[in-house]
């Protein structure tokens, strides 16, 4: 039991200080515990221990749940959400308004560029084919003129290139002059000429002549001596007079020319005839053996 304390205790030994002081600040108010005269020890341990067995029961609680039952959001969050919000936009964007493409054929690399960029397209790849127009003008584009396409599309273009020149095979063997047109991109038709002089298998005559431009994969046409000596002729019978080399005979005279043609005689050929040997009268321009041909 409590005994009555003696008379005129101080303040902070009165149960009006000491019993909020053990609630509020326990060590504040066991000082007042064991320092108020009047209380036994035992008195004193019980009051110790009964006052820190609340507290620790106090203490061990669990924190009372918020009504809706889920924790709520931390406030500094907040202003995350508004920093969000304040980066939508406050318009509705606007779809790009498509362009129409310009028609590009026949012009330079740079003029069909300037083109593009001032619709708002893009040049793109470029590719190159041999034609007789003028050099780096434009032949195709991949997107038609007149097409819309949004703008920083890209638009290919294929432009001229020059044509390759048929090279000069006259005079060269007949496998030298294929080589030559083959390397060059062309296809090669051969033809011979049956000729009584000069070298046998080397190119006479060439169709394109050199220089000519054609496209890639055309033909070239080349005629190609063969050679074919004629047997001797006979002996013309003595009792008549003849130019040897010539058959039929012709008579001996200071000139002849092809009847029909720029010459001035005095002699004429009439028709052809064949050279057999020399040809003193150059009736045989081409060299294939006959005469006024």
């Amino acid at each position: 039991m409590l005994s009555r304390p003696p008379s005129r205790l101080p303040l902070w030994q009165t149960w009006w200080v000491i019993v909020p002081a053990l609630l509020l600040c326990f060590p504040l108010g066991l000082v007042g515990v064991w320092l108020r005269p009047g209380l036994t020890t035992n008195l004193r341990w019980v009051l110790t221990g009964a006052t820190a067995a609340f507290l620790v029961l106090v203490l061990a609680l669990p924190d009372e749940p918020s009504p809706t039952g889920r924790d709520e959001a931390p406030a500094a969050s907040a202003p995350e959400v508004d920093a969000v919000v304040d980066q939508k936009p406050t318009g509705t964007p606007t779809a790009a308004v498509p362009v129409a493409v310009p028609d590009l054929v026949g012009q330079d690399r740079e003029e069909a560029r300037a083109a593009l960029e001032g619709v708002g397209l893009v040049l793109g790849e470029i590719a190159t084919e041999p034609s007789r127009r003028a050099a780096d003008s434009v032949l195709r584009q991949s997107t038609a003129a007149g097409t819309e396409a949004a703008p920083g599309s890209s638009v290919d273009v294929v432009l001229a290139a020059p044509l390759p020149e048929v090279p000069d095979v006259l005079g060269l063997r007949e496998g030298k002059a294929v080589k030559r047109l083959e390397r060059a991109g062309f296809v090669v038709d051969v033809s011979t000429r049956v000729t009584r002089t000069g070298a046998d298998g080397v190119v006479l005559e060439q169709r394109p002549g050199a220089a000519t431009g054609k496209r890639p994969g055309a033909t070239i046409r080349i005629v190609v001596s063969d050679v074919q000596i004629a047997p001797l002729a006979q002996s013309p019978p003595a009792d008549r007079n003849c130019t040897p080399g010539y058959s039929p005979c012709l008579a001996p005279a200071s000139d002849y020319d092809c009847a029909g043609g720029s010459g001035d005689g005095p002699e004429y050929v009439y028709g052809t005839v064949r050279v057999t040997g020399s040809d003193p009268y150059d009736l045989d321009r081409d060299g294939n053996g006959i005469g006024c041909d």
